[in-house]
């Protein structure tokens, strides 16, 4: 009878792994306005227009607190976990948090503002370099995409494996041998 060890921690690591991104922070910020975040998380985010509405995700059912400038205020997300709340902030730089339990959201907002540009000349008899400053890419969602392929890979895994007996036992031989 074959030993079944490495196909329970297949299947293990393959339920943590769903486990852990399935149950990963729900609340995000979707939209400033008609700015799309696209579930990033900056520090500074710029929005062009003044009087934006936050939209995002949070636990269904459950309240939402914005902190904006000092002025605290609540909103209950929807039974899908949307919510939204119309700012009414005008021009200038605002601080923002955003929290529902223990997931916290804190960036500056700037309203009526163009994202910076920060370029720096450097000029040398033979040669000029030109940099330009930009906003990098980044947010849980790789980790969360890298967690999920994982778990992907290691039930398919199991699966082949339990499909056949015979691939099954030379596998454990392997890795026992090894």
């Amino acid at each position: 009878m074959p030993s079944y060890k490495f196909l329970s921690l297949f299947a293990f690591i393959g339920a943590l792994s769903f486990f852990i991104v399935s149950s990963a922070a729900t609340l995000t910020l979707t939209k400033i306005g008609v700015l799309d975040t696209q579930g990033n998380i900056y520090t500074d985010w710029y929005y062009s227009g003044t009087f934006p509405t936050l939209f995002g995700k949070a636990a269904p059912s459950q309240d939402v607190t914005l902190v904006l400038n000092s002025k605290t205020s609540t909103v209950k997300a929807s039974s899908t976990g949307d919510w939204s709340y119309p700012t009414g902030l005008g021009a200038g730089n605002h601080t923002v948090v955003i929290s529902q339990g223990t997931d916290k959201l804190t960036f500056n907002l700037h309203l009526g503002q163009t994202v910076p540009t920060t370029t720096t000349t450097t000029t040398t008899p033979a040669t000029t370099t030109q940099t330009t400053a930009s906003v990098p890419n980044t947010g849980i969602d790789q980790i969360g995409a890298l967690l999920f392929a994982s778990g992907a890979i290691m039930l398919a895994a199991y699966l082949y494996f339990w499909g056949d007996r015979s691939k099954l036992a030379a596998f454990e031989q392997k890795v026992l041998k090894d």
